[in-house]
């Protein structure tokens, strides 16, 4: 295959005269052209959780109002040629882009509104990008390639938020929605165990992610429609979308201003009540609530007697699940953060290791009367847990 010419014809090449084929103008003339031009500012720099605070007057000049014109063209549109859309939440769309020059496929995440630098909407897209960037790659979690801001088309004061990541199948949420299918329990194991590699990963760098549930977790590219918690290579499933991760302090505790609350149906009781002195182990509780939704196949309750039923430890009895699986399950949703185990811990567990372990399932008493679970879990037999 003959390679292709960039320039327009030997003329040109023994002239010396260079043409570029997407403008049908010289590179002579466009250098010429961009000589005149007035060279373009910079975007201002944002003070990073992970560095020490700047002085006072960077700060100032970081809130400075920026004329458009001091920005370059949309980044989205020069380097990216949109495919489609992949998603959408209260705060940004997920689109399917291929790069133009490497020709990689990635998600790009743009914030739905155009954001002010001095709104929360604004320093939550920092927080974001900058945990993303500081917190090592991790083959379970969604990979970071870089994010950017662009002024909005109504006010060049207020700007559009971009993060470019790794593309990912559907999240097991959307899986969920279409399919009504409950996960076998081998995909169960696969979602636990990269769930706890992700957030091993995570809580050893002092970050917790504060919003895990079945909408969050994404299945690897290439991995199909289910991962297979037996099949050889990468994890099968994705830990992403950082909006509401947090640093904490030594000990689990962080600031109240440095903590957003995630989804009601995963929240573990303590953040209900503004205790923040565990971060990693509200994690733990949110792992155990998106195993309990997809090993049910339906959605957990956001309020009423059923939800208040989960946060004291009364789960509903899983019969197609493992007993030691489900046992786990139960550890991770206690109702005090001490006695749920650390992500480290579980990736020990045999239910994630494989070591052999009973097959028998859980069982629901026979009573002449079964209970009805009141909530939307239809009829299931709710269970104290005990340890």
């Amino acid at each position: 295959m003959a390679a292709t010419v960039l320039f327009s014809s030997q003329d040109n090449l023994a002239s010396g005269q260079l043409t570029n084929p997407f403008s049908n103008m010289s590179l002579d003339s466009q250098r010429t052209s961009q000589d005149r031009l007035v060279r373009l500012r910079s975007p201002p720099c944002y003070r990073c959780i992970f560095r020490d605070p700047d002085s006072e007057a960077t700060q100032a000049d970081w809130n400075a109002r920026r004329d458009a014109a001091a920005y370059p063209a949309s980044r989205m549109r020069l380097d990216f040629k949109e495919l489609g859309l992949l998603g959408q939440g209260s705060f940004s769309r997920v689109f399917r882009v291929r790069h133009r020059l490497d020709g990689r496929e990635y998600a790009l995440k743009r914030s739905i509104r155009e954001l002010s630098p001095s709104s929360p909407a604004y320093a939550q897209f920092l927080q974001e990008v900058q945990i993303l960037a500081h917190v090592p790659p991790h083959s379970c979690v969604v990979g970071y390639h870089g994010a950017w801001v662009e002024p909005g088309p109504s006010d060049p004061g207020l700007v559009h938020a971009y993060v470019l990541l790794e593309r990912c199948e559907v999240s097991l949420g959307t899986h969920l929605a279409l399919s009504a299918e409950r996960l076998a329990a081998a995909d169960l194991v696969a979602v636990l165990r990269a769930l706890c590699g992700a957030l091993a990963h995570l809580h050893a760098r002092g970050v917790a992610h504060l919003d895990v549930k079945p909408d969050n977790v994404y299945v690897r590219l290439g991995a199909g429609g289910r991962g297979g918690g037996a099949e050889p290579g990468p994890p099968p499933y994705k830990l992403g979308d950082f909006g509401q991760a947090a640093l904490y302090e030594a000990g689990g505790a962080a600031p109240r201003q440095a903590v957003r609350e995630g989804d009601s149906r995963y929240l573990a009781p303590e953040l209900l009540n503004a205790d923040l002195r565990d971060l990693p182990a509200a994690d733990m509780f949110a792992v155990g609530a998106t195993l309990l939704e997809l090993a049910l196949g339906e959605e957990l309750p956001a309020g009423g007697a059923a939800y208040a039923a989960l946060r004291q430890g009364r789960l509903p009895l899983l019969p197609a699940v493992p007993v030691p699986l489900s046992r786990l399950i139960r550890q991770l949703m206690s109702p005090d953060p001490k006695d749920r185990p650390s992500a480290a811990r579980v990736l020990t567990h045999p239910c994630v290791t494989g070591q052999p372990t009973p097959e028998r399932q859980e069982s629901a008493p026979a009573p002449a009367k079964p209970p009805r679970a009141s909530g939307g879990y239809g009829g299931l037999v709710f269970q104290k847990t005990t340890h």
